[in-house]
This record gives C-alpha cells, structure tokens and sequence, in this order.
C-alpha cells in the first residue's frame, strides 16, 4: 500500500502565557517543584490561552494561516478543513466552520473530529486519501486543544501536563513520490475512565450537580495511562515497519505524541531506535493533545532536522483509548 500525497505546509500557534513549573508553586500553592515535574515528565514549561474572549479557532486559525503560506496555497482554494479536537470552541457548531470563516476559506466543507491525543493522525489518514483519490485537492488540518479550561488546579497530578496550542498541515497531491507507506490504527472503549471528561456530553448533561462535583474537567489515571502507553507505541511501531517493509535505520525521524518523556524514552530503547531520532519538544511546550504532533513536525523543519525527503513515523496515542500511526516520505 502506497498513497500519495504531500504535506505542503505546516504552521504552528500557542496560547500567549508562558506557564513555567514553577508557576504551580507560586501562583497555585501546590505541593510540588520544578525538580519533580521534570524529572517525572521532561516538561519545563507550557502555554496558557489567557484571554477569555478566545478559544481554539482563535490559535486553530493562526496555525492554518502558517500553514497555507508555506504551502503557497490561497484560502479560496483549500476544498476542506478538518479540525482535530477534544476542546472545541463549542459542542455545536464545529470548530472547523468557524476556523474556515476565520482564514477566508470560503469555498471548504468543513467538520470535528474528536478523538483526543490521536486526532492528527487520524485526521491525516482521512486527508491522504481524499487526496490520493483525487476527492479534494487541497485539505487543510488544524490539530489542537486549549486544555488550560479544562483542567482542575488542585489535582498535582494532571494539571501540570497540560498546555495550550494548534498545529496545521496543508495536504496536497503528491509531487516528487511523497506519500504514506503504512497506517496503523485501533481504539480500545472498554475503560474510558482512565482518561475522560465526565460531564458535559449526553451521557451526563451539565447540571449544578456535575458543576459543584468538577465533572467538567478533565481527569486521567496517570498510571494506567502510562502502563498503556509504553506497550501500545513500540507494538504500533513494529506494526507499521512491518507494513511498510521499512527497516528502522530506513525511518530518518519518529515524531510521536508528546505525552511524557518517560514514554518516548521507553520506545526507543524496546525498539533500539536512538533518541536523536526521537525528536520532542515536550520541555518546551508540554502536552497539547491533538496539537504536540504537527507542533513537533513544525519545529523539526524549522530547524532543518525534518527535510523534504525525509522518511517520518508519525504516532498518536491517548483518550479513546486510541493509537494510530504512519510512516510517510516527507
């Protein structure tokens, strides 16, 4: 299985407060430092949408205009917006209509697709092949969450991981034997409360109760989460050499979602896979949910690390509990 296709832009944007460790302690009064949310985590920072006015299209937004300059690609002409999300602006509309009106896409179909740390990749798989089979020409991406208002401050465990951001990417046809070699995906419903937002949706509608008991934020079993992570990314990365007939001295870069250092470290010592082809930005950024991965390709090919050419693995991994991945020539 080949399916051609070419990233053509990518774009990038986070919330405008810089939220260092130590923030937790002065501001929050936790019991907590810098020394322990690093060594547990890698994260020395992350970034807060502070303004109350605005809300993910606002960065969705920022991020597609990147995006779509790099690609040398006009608003009027991308033919669909997918925007990958577990914090949209609202339950309804989607945040892709309104991240379209934003940009001046006037001629894109746009929707949602929510299924949290995982929503880039799942979100590139549906692209490539609207693409590849010639549906739509341009399909522009925007993964990201603004998980700062999502978030309970007493609990030391999870608030600390969390930061704000988006990350788009351009998908157009293939032009010099781009493409995806391997997709690898799967999803896991059986537990959902290792990692959820209680209320809010239909199973449990806002109500004075859900609100006084904080089922409107976010809560995950940091422990089971891990567990579950450090089995399913080396199991999807052996999958996806597997698929493609790829070795992994042939793969030149894994980008995956960046949840915990811990986890990336893992992988790449079960897979003999060195860390200099590991490439994270998790100190600098924290977890972003759906927008760590086009956030991570965005800083590789700034700093040249991520070329034209270039043979990336791509996995996502998280709230479902879902994974997917890919392996594609850049």
């Amino acid at each position: 299985m080949f399916i051609p296709m070419k990233i053509a832009g990518l774009g990038m944007a986070l919330g405008d407060k810089v939220i260092d460790n130590d923030w937790f302690v002065k501001e929050l009064g936790l019991d907590t430092s810098d020394e322990w949310i690093t060594e547990r985590t890698g994260i020395k920072k992350r970034y807060f949408l502070s303004d109350p006015d605005k809300a993910l299209s606002y960065i969705g937004a920022k991020s597609a205009r990147q995006a779509l300059e790099m690609a040398g690609v006009k608003p009027e002409d991308v033919d669909l917006v997918i925007c990958a999300t577990f914090t949209p602006d609202y339950q309804m509309p989607a945040t892709a209509c309104l991240i379209k009106e934003e940009i001046g896409a006037k001629n894109a179909g746009a929707y949602d697709m929510q299924i949290a740390c995982s929503g880039f990749v799942y979100a590139l798989i549906n692209a490539a092949s609207m693409v590849a089979s010639g549906m739509f020409k341009n399909v522009l991406i925007v993964a990201g969450d603004v998980i700062s208002r999502f978030l309970d401050f007493e609990d030391r465990g999870t608030c600390i991981l969390f930061g704000d951001g988006a990350g788009a990417a351009l998908i157009t046809q293939a032009e010099n034997g781009e493409g995806i070699f391997a997709v690898e995906v799967g999803a896991d419903g059986s537990a959902p409360e290792k990692l959820l937002i209680p209320a809010g949706g239909s199973a449990r509608p806002a109500s004075e109760e859900t609100v006084k008991n904080k089922e409107h934020y976010l809560r995950m079993n940091g422990r089971e989460i891990f567990r579950f992570s450090v089995n399913v990314v080396p199991q999807t990365m052996k999958l996806l050499l597997e698929k493609s007939g790829l070795s992994k001295e042939e793969v030149d870069l894994w980008i995956l979602h960046q949840a915990n250092i811990r986890i990336i470290e893992a992988a790449a010592k079960r897979m003999g896979v060195p860390m200099s082809k590991m490439y994270n930005t998790i100190a600098e950024y924290g977890n972003i949910s759906a927008g760590t991965i086009p956030i991570t390709m965005y800083e590789a090919y700034k700093n040249n690390v991520l070329k034209r050419g270039s043979i990336l693995g791509l996995i996502g991994f998280g709230g479902g509990l879902s994974w997917g991945g890919l392996i594609l020539r850049f």
